[in-house]
C-alpha cells in the first residue's frame, strides 16, 4: 500500500496529514515549525512506514 505525506507548513507550525493510496485519511497531526517540532515529524509519522512505503513526489 502506498502512502502520502501532506506538509503545511507556516511560520509557527507545520500541519501534517497521511493519506492512503485511496485518499483516505491515516493520520493528521501539528508540529511545531521548529527544531524540536521537526525532530518530532520523522518519528510521528515512521509507525506507517511498516505497513506500505511513502510515494516520491519528485517522480
Amino acid at each position: 500500500m502506498r502512502f502520502f505525506v501532506g506538509l503545511d507548513v507556516s511560520s509557527f507550525d507545520m500541519k501534517v496529514c497521511v493519506l492512503d493510496q485511496d485518499g483516505a485519511r491515516v493520520d493528521t497531526f501539528l508540529v511545531s515549525n521548529d527544531l524540536p517540532g521537526a525532530t518530532k515529524l520523522n518519528p510521528s509519522i515512521r509507525p506507517v512506514y511498516g505497513r506500505g512505503y511513502f510515494s516520491d513526489a519528485s517522480r
